[in-house]
């Protein structure tokens, strides 16, 4: 029974390389690393207690299988980057826009950042929450701009602002360029839709129609990204909430040309999500860079407001020691 479970478990693994794409693979993407470890770990362990060598190979294999793309810091890196300045960026999913602003403004302010990317600036009422009060009372001086529910807060002067218009109201993305070391900088600020809307599990009908919208906006903003960053050349930063684990697109495409700032921080599993109010095991936030380095990335605990943990990362130009 073990050996047929087992050769399941690397077909499915080996079925992630091949189905990955599509859009039903999508369903998968509610299953975190943890659980593919996991899963592994006690096959490894039932063919070594049983010296059943089949399933002790097969165990591995579906290890090797999902390798690339497991979500996993195995050695904190370490850069040999020396620089002088850094620019700290901070991103964030509110879910929805906290009632108090006074705690959140603080909150923000704690961080000292010089980039805030904030996500779901929403109401209760789903209706798009506008910034620019906030920032005009909690951050004079700042400069922003605002997508939808995508806003960006910057510390450094505004060059130029480009939104994304293929949006779905419940994600976008937004570009602000700043003028940081004598270069334009790129900061994209991304909320993707999620791959489906598990509230209607049990509801087929709605759940397949929210199924296609939601994966019909995804491609439609994945096509935008894809586009500015051929015609992009500036360094840049991508951060937000992708709503998408490494082994799923568009993380899984992005990874092949961006750098991810995940791997210098210091968590085996950099999880961003809490989801069922305790549950953390996803990572779906993500901190993506070309033509910059990554110098440190902490995950924020502060998550009384929010199912998203906050993400801190300080960022440089590349100077070689």
């Amino acid at each position: 029974m073990w050996q047929i479970f087992a050769a399941l478990w690397l077909l499915v693994n080996l079925a992630d390389w091949i189905f990955a794409h599509t859009q039903f693979w999508q369903l998968t993407s509610i299953v975190p690393t943890p659980i593919f470890v996991l899963v592994d770990i006690i096959l490894l362990s039932i063919g070594i207690i049983n010296a059943d060598l089949l399933v002790i190979i097969l165990s591995v294999l579906s290890f090797l299988a999902q390798l690339p793309y497991l979500d996993i810091n195995w050695r904190p890196k370490r850069t040999s980057i020396i620089s002088d300045s850094t620019l700290k960026i901070f991103d964030w999913n509110t879910l929805f826009w906290h009632k108090d602003e006074q705690e959140l403004a603080d909150f923000l302010h704690s961080q000292n950042a010089d980039i805030y990317h904030l996500q779901e600036a929403w109401l209760k009422s789903l209706k798009t929450y506008d910034i620019s009060l906030f920032v005009e009372k909690y951050f004079p001086g700042f400069n922003f701009a605002q997508n939808k529910d995508v806003a960006t807060i910057s510390k450094l002067p505004i060059n130029q602002v480009i939104k994304g218009t293929n949006c779905l109201h419940f994600g976008c993305w937004l570009r602000v360029d700043v003028e940081w070391q004598g270069q334009n900088i790129s900061l994209y600020n991304v909320h993707m839709p999620v791959p489906f809307e598990i509230a209607y599990l049990f509801r087929p009908r709605m759940f397949y129609k929210y199924w296609r919208i939601f994966q019909s906006g995804r491609e439609l903003m994945t096509l935008e990204l894809s586009q500015q960053l051929q015609s992009n050349q500036n360094p840049l930063v991508i951060t937000g909430d992708f709503n998408t684990i490494k082994r799923q697109p568009p993380i899984r495409d992005l990874l092949s040309v961006l750098e991810e700032a995940g791997g210098f921080g210091d968590e085996v599993f950099p999880i961003t999500l809490k989801a069922f109010k305790k549950l953390s095991l996803w990572r779906v936030d993500w901190v993506l860079l070309r033509g910059l380095k990554p110098l440190n990335y902490s995950r924020q605990k502060y998550t009384p407001i929010s199912d998203h943990y906050p993400i801190l990362v300080e960022v440089t130009l590349p100077k070689q020691a």
